[in-house]
């Protein structure tokens, strides 16, 4: 190594002003004298807005599908953030406590949970421990919930769902294991139907195989940078365009938003203070592994609201009322009136028939005089099919007769 001096004069002074001043040691009694004192504060988190989301949370779960599965789910949560907070606290990061994330116009009730990192992370070795743990502390009560669930739950006919409203579940790799593990193959025709404690292991796999997909600040996404460091950007690119691709290509809309937030929070992860430290061989197998299991929990198609089909009780409406209406009074204009409104409004009502008794979710119009048209808003459809208004017509012509045709399954029902 060289130095260039610059030319001129080369005095003794000019050297001396020219090069660095030499450190004088001072003695550390003087040093201890002079010594500012500093006071560091220890890093508490706010208990005030966990407790309020969790709170909240426990309504819009339990509001969503039950007692049974709003305890089942919030439990699996809590493990899978506490999990990353313990990580956290073991390795000096600060952090805030699980915040919980209701959805109350959900069929779920919630969006999961997060923490949020307050410091730096010094390596990736930590970064690692931290991004895992999660993970697998939330899949191991998942496994279990989904196991008591799927026992508990009944195989039924398909014929026996046509009834009503209903949400189809899309089946990871790993639940129709579970299913076959506990309930066998389930013959053709045959739907499992689940009780609560067994859609809240469902969900608990779905959020985990989602958190698992490497990305941005996912859970997936620090295991794979504590993996491969920066070289993980590639992978990272290449995953989101096939996304786009495939929600572009397949219109499964539903997952657009997504795509949006991880824009919003950043495609790429973070840096460590230290990401020269190596993670070691046991950790490295680990979080391949673990990143795998997104193949067995993730469902493009997650969830689907299934309606009754409207064809059904049509043909059920008009097979009641020509039934019992008297054929003097069958060419009325109302009863026309009556069945055309069955038929426009498909999925709206259905008509209960001799001996059925009202089915859960409806509730019958109240009763009308003779004659007196009935019209039932259903709010504003613009379709076009006029699905948001029906109109039928009491067919009774005395009221003993009146009496009798309401119990005999005239009455239109709706959904509450």
């Amino acid at each position: 190594m060289s130095s260039y001096d610059p030319p001129g004069l080369r005095s003794d002074e000019e050297i001396w002003l020219q090069h660095p001043r030499p450190v004088v040691l001072r003695p550390a009694e003087v040093l201890e004298r002079e010594r500012v004192p500093t006071v560091v504060r220890e890093y508490r988190p706010s208990v005030f807005w966990p407790i309020v989301l969790f709170v909240a949370t426990c309504l819009t779960t339990y509001r969503a599908q039950g007692a049974a599965y709003a305890a089942a789910l919030l439990t699996i949560l809590a493990f899978h953030e506490m999990g990353h907070f313990v990580q956290a606290r073991r390795w000096g990061v600060r952090s805030s406590y699980p915040l919980f994330i209701p959805m109350p116009l959900s069929p779920i009730g919630t969006m999961g949970a997060v923490i949020l990192m307050r410091s730096n992370i010094p390596n990736r070795r930590a970064l690692f421990d931290i991004g895992i743990t999660g993970p697998l502390a939330g899949l191991v009560p998942a496994l279990i919930v989904c196991i008591v669930g799927i026992s508990g739950s009944t195989v039924v006919d398909t014929s026996q769902l046509a009834g009503g409203r209903y949400l189809e579940l899309g089946e990871p790799l790993i639940f129709k294991f579970l299913v076959w593990l506990v309930k066998g193959p389930v013959p053709e025709g045959k739907e499992l139907l689940l009780n609560g404690v067994a859609m809240a292991g469902w969900v608990g796999i779905f959020i985990t195989a989602i958190n698992l997909v490497p990305v941005s600040q996912l859970d997936g996404g620090h295991v794979l940078y504590a993996l491969l460091g920066r070289r993980s950007y590639l992978i990272v690119r290449v995953l989101f365009l096939f996304a786009v691709v495939a929600v572009v290509v397949t219109g499964s809309w539903l997952w657009l938003l997504p795509l949006v937030i991880v824009l919003f929070i950043g495609l790429y992860h973070p840096p460590t203070m230290d990401d020269g430290k190596d993670i070691g061989g046991f950790r490295r197998a680990l979080g391949w592994i673990t990143l795998g299991f997104v193949v067995l929990g993730f469902t493009p198609d997650p969830l689907q609201v299934r309606f009754p089909d409207p064809g059904k009780f049509r043909d059920e409406y008009i097979d009641v009322v020509k039934s019992s209406v008297d054929p003097e009074v069958e060419s009325r204009p109302g009863l026309a009136a009556s069945s055309l409104g069955a038929i426009l409004g498909g999925v709206h009502g259905f008509v209960e028939p001799d001996g059925m008794l009202p089915q859960p979710g409806f509730a019958p119009v109240d009763e009308v005089e003779d004659g007196e048209e009935v019209v039932e808003r259903m709010g504003d459809d613009r379709s076009g099919e006029a699905a948001g208004e029906r109109v039928g017509h009491a067919v009774g012509r005395t009221e003993e007769e009146r009496k009798s045709s309401v119990g005999q399954g005239h009455r239109v029902c709706r959904r509450e």
